[in-house]
């Protein structure tokens, strides 16, 4: 069985995500940012990337279950 290089193919579901929603899951997810490190990257508070990935992740489960 060969392992998907997008997890289990989470990808599709991600996509249908809002850009913004895309890049902080792809940061946190796919690259392993730390959540330090994905605040330096989109310069914005890790605070605030922190609200943002929470949000995402809820639209993701949302996305996941239609």
């Amino acid at each position: 069985m060969e392992v998907q290089t997008d997890s289990l193919g989470i990808m599709k579901w991600v996509n249908k995500l809002k850009p913004t929603c895309i890049k902080i899951i792809d940061l946190i997810f796919f690259k392993g940012f730390t959540f330090k490190d994905g605040a330096a990257e989109l310069n914005i508070p890790e605070g605030t990337l922190k609200t943002r990935h929470r949000k995402c992740v809820n639209e993701l489960r949302n996305v996941m279950g239609e």
